[in-house]
């Protein structure tokens, strides 16, 4: 693969022609002819040609001035190569692409150009603001859970060391709404299964009140390589969910489903 890095321009006319030079300039700081060359197998097109047309085909896509402009070059498959970058023009920031495919008779390239507003990166979000945003999260008929959940999760740290310091109050919210699903398994419950350590706060949880992702956990877990041992005990939290009294029907039905599920599988139940 070949990469490239950054180079602004001054302000530039807005007409398409004029346009031409700088972003071409800016393609050929930034895409070097050898690895432009290193992207084809067989003997490379000829490179001002290539910057001919590229240059021709983002021109029509941004406005003048160009700041922070990147390129990286890649193969795309046989004959083809894509051009991957950002920039600023006079409307913010974008990412961009050009896919362009090389046509041996005709000697020419032919190809598009997509340029799109780049999503602003996510605010860090400590764990403390975490658990504040999951305590936060409320039963309102005019949101929805999963996104409520997505963007608690977004900002987070997920290799942060404290992160199983939330653990609780990730818990703590399934069993005050215990009949929603977040999404099914969703963003927390990935989020717990990545980092592991949950287990004896998922059985504790299940004690206290049953709820839709903690049976789904469970279920997962049961789907995983466990020893006998191990599969016996998640299938006994099945049951004790069926039989508690403080399980939503609900949870209670999801419970049965998934005990019918794995006493049906081989070499179980």
């Amino acid at each position: 693969m070949c990469r490239g890095g950054d180079l602004g321009a001054r302000n530039q006319p807005a007409d398409n022609q004029e346009m031409k030079t700088p972003v071409r300039e800016l393609l050929k700081h930034k895409v070097s002819e050898q690895a432009f060359a290193e992207c084809w197998p067989n003997q490379a097109p000829p490179f001002d040609l290539f910057l001919e047309v590229a240059s021709e085909k983002l021109s029509g896509e941004v406005t003048p001035p160009i700041a922070g402009f990147t390129a990286s070059v890649r193969s795309y498959g046989e004959n083809r190569i894509r051009i991957d970058g950002q920039l600023s023009d006079s409307s913010g920031n974008k990412t961009y692409y050009l896919e362009l495919v090389w046509l041996p008779r005709l000697q020419s390239f032919r190809g598009n150009a997509k340029v799109y507003n780049t999503i602003p990166a996510p605010k860090p979000k400590s764990i403390e603001q975490f658990i504040a945003a999951l305590d936060a999260i409320a039963d309102d008929d005019e949101l929805e859970f999963e996104g409520q959940v997505y963007a608690v999760v977004e900002g987070l740290d997920e290799s942060d060391e404290n992160l199983k310091c939330a653990f609780t109050a990730i818990f703590d919210l399934f069993e005050r709404l215990p009949e929603e699903d977040f999404g099914t398994p969703g963003a927390l419950v990935h989020l717990l299964e990545a980092r592991g350590g949950y287990k004896d706060l998922l059985k504790d949880s299940i004690h206290r009140r049953p709820s839709i992702p903690t049976v789904t956990m469970v279920n997962r877990l049961l789907n995983s390589s466990l020893t006998t041992d191990e599969r016996d005990g998640w299938l006994d939290s099945l049951l004790e969910i069926v039989g508690s009294s403080s399980s939503a029907d609900s949870v209670k039905d999801l419970a049965k489903h998934y005990l019918a599920y794995q006493s049906s599988r081989k070499g179980v139940g």
